[in-house]
């Protein structure tokens, strides 16, 4: 599947590509603007270091070309990036790990553009189910993925937090 070019013909007004540890200076802008992300994840604002410990993140055991790290611009400003999990937990799930917007492209619509052609373009490669997890003190990443028709299937506690872990079925909505 080549994720980036369905993406992009479903975007065209965007650049859709690869965020790699030879590109990702063009988006780190996105990462500095989430501190909020960054302060609750890591307890500190995000660094170099932390920036390509995520493009570089891989779980054990998981094919690295499975390893999604999309960016998205417009007329070269970084609006977002998204790094996900081709096939995880299992081949017909698509697992996002994380999804930052830039501040600047935020409350426009562009994220849920971009997250509803991420569901269409995976769709031709088998994919039928979504997942993520968010803490729920994430009052607007709460209820931008609910939106788009994520549910909590799930409630754990982590390091204090309550994390929801939430599920689109893509195959049954589109139906």
């Amino acid at each position: 599947m080549n994720l980036y070019k369905n993406m992009q013909l479903r975007l065209p007004e965007f650049i859709i590509e690869r965020i790699t540890t030879d590109n990702f200076e063009k988006y780190e802008e996105i990462f500095y603007c989430n501190k909020e992300y960054y302060l609750l994840t890591d307890g500190q604002a995000a660094t170099k270091e932390t920036i390509i410990e995520t493009i570089e993140y891989c779980p054990n055991s998981f094919q690295k070309e499975n390893v999604c790290n999309i960016g998205v611009l417009y007329n070269e400003k970084p609006v977002c990036s998204i790094f996900a999990l081709y096939g995880y937990p299992d081949k017909q799930t698509f697992y996002i790990g994380l999804f930052l917007m830039n501040e600047e492209f935020k409350k426009q619509r562009i994220g849920t553009k971009v997250i509803k052609a991420l569901f269409e373009s995976c769709s031709y490669a088998g994919i039928e189910k979504f997942c993520l997890s968010v803490q729920d003190n994430n009052i607007s990443g709460c209820r931008f993925w609910e939106k788009l028709g994520f549910e909590v299937v799930n409630r754990n506690i982590c390091e204090g937090f309550i994390n929801l872990s939430m599920q689109y079925d893509y195959k049954s909505s589109s139906n």
